[in-house]
C-alpha cells in the first residue's frame, strides 16, 4: 500500500503520460447532460486578471507543484 501523500493531489492519477486529466471521466451522457443545461448561449470568462498598470495582482507563488 502507498502512503498517502501529505497534501491531497491528482498528480499521475491517470498515468505519467496523460495529458487530459478530470476530462478523463467526461463520457457523452456528461456532455449532453451538460449541453441540455445551456438556456441563454451567454459566455462567462473564466480568467482572472493577474496583472494591472504594470503591478502584479498576485503574488508570485514560484513553479513548485505540490
Amino acid at each position: 500500500m502507498k502512503p498517502a501523500p501529505s497534501r491531497p493531489h491528482n498528480w499521475g492519477r491517470w498515468g505519467d503520460d496523460d495529458e487530459r486529466g478530470a476530462l478523463n471521466v467526461l463520457g457523452p451522457e456528461q456532455v449532453l447532460r451538460a449541453a441540455a443545461a445551456v438556456t441563454t448561449g451567454q459566455a462567462y470568462s473564466l480568467g482572472i486578471p493577474i496583472q494591472q498598470r504594470d503591478v502584479p495582482l498576485l503574488d508570485y507563488r514560484g513553479t513548485r507543484c505540490g
